[in-house]
């Protein structure tokens, strides 16, 4: 068997971690708070090689502003609901979909009329939360099973258990065909990329975002993570520094 291997870089940033989930159905009712991403413990910290800058990416200017989220390779937004699935929304509807389509130069379904060239994140959560929509997850854990199982298209795992709520975290794929096929969407390597509290430490960041680390025309996405159990804290205004400085902002 001959798979074809995504030879991608997709990044996570390990400086900050979590994710909080309003589990309660009633937008109007209480939060009810739940979900948590459980960070990697040091021994698989180390198995996960930290970019660098490459002499290419060195040589171009960044751009004043990039907007990746225009391209064809780009998933639409969803809507996660009430599921903790934060982390395969990131890894697999998001940077996995754009990082693959981006591979092959092919566009994006809309999610509605066409789901081909789509990657749904339920497929790598549902094998880790124990039928639990609120369980929690850990970084990479949604890369990992890709990197060793593939990831089917979201055409191949679709099923009408994905509309109902109670059905839709239990859900596992039948069919060896359709996993074979999805052993032809792999990745091949993650990186990551650690900065502090200095603009400068972004560069890298920025470099990937602008240029995928090489020089090249489009770049990539980047999974960050952040812990917010103690609740969001947010600028009235764009602070210095940002493109935006002085603007409003209005959440």
């Amino acid at each position: 068997m001959k798979t074809l291997l995504s030879l991608i870089l997709l990044l996570l940033s390990i400086s900050l971690y979590a994710q909080i989930v309003n589990v309660n159905p009633d937008p109007n009712g209480d939060p009810w708070i739940a979900g948590d991403a459980l960070p990697m413990t040091p021994e698989m910290e180390t198995t996960v090689p930290v970019m660098v800058l490459t002499s290419q990416s060195a040589l171009d200017s960044l751009p004043y502003v990039v907007k990746n989220n225009e391209l064809k390779y780009m998933p639409p937004v969803f809507d996660q609901l009430w599921t903790g699935s934060c982390i395969h929304a990131s890894e697999v509807w998001y940077c996995f979909t754009y990082e693959i389509n981006r591979l092959r130069d092919v566009s994006a379904g809309d999610a509605i009329d066409t789901l081909t060239n789509l990657y749904h994140p339920f497929f790598t959560y549902n094998f880790l939360n124990d039928g639990d929509s609120t369980a929690w997850t850990m970084q990479q854990s949604g890369f990992d099973i890709i990197k060793v199982n593939g990831c089917p298209s979201f055409d191949d795992y679709d099923d009408p258990a994905l509309d109902s709520a109670s059905l839709m975290h239990l859900y596992w794929m039948h069919g060896y065909d359709k996993y074979y096929r999805g052993m032809h969407n792999k990745i091949d390597s993650t990186a990551f990329i650690h900065w502090d509290s200095t603009l400068n430490s972004l560069e890298l960041l920025k470099h990937w975002i602008a240029d995928h680390n090489n020089g090249d025309e489009t770049g990539g996405l980047a999974e960050i993570l952040i812990y917010a159990w103690s609740g969001w804290q947010y600028f009235a205004l764009f602070p210095y520094g940002s493109p935006e400085f002085g603007k409003q902002w209005n959440p």
